[in-house]
């Protein structure tokens, strides 16, 4: 059985906010709130958490 991984458990990447379910009107707190978390594992899933 060949299963694809979501979207969001790839690593996050800035011009797939949408695809997250993230508004673009939010994309600089998304910058301010990832500022605050360097060296996590900064996947799709884990934006849309800290979001």
């Amino acid at each position: 059985m060949n299963q694809k991984k979501p979207i969001e458990d790839h690593p996050y990447e800035w011009f797939l906010l949408e695809e997250y379910g993230i508004d673009w009107k939010d994309s600089k707190k998304i910058d301010e709130l990832l500022s605050k978390y360097k060296g996590s594992d900064r996947s799709g899933r884990f934006v849309k958490w800290v979001w």
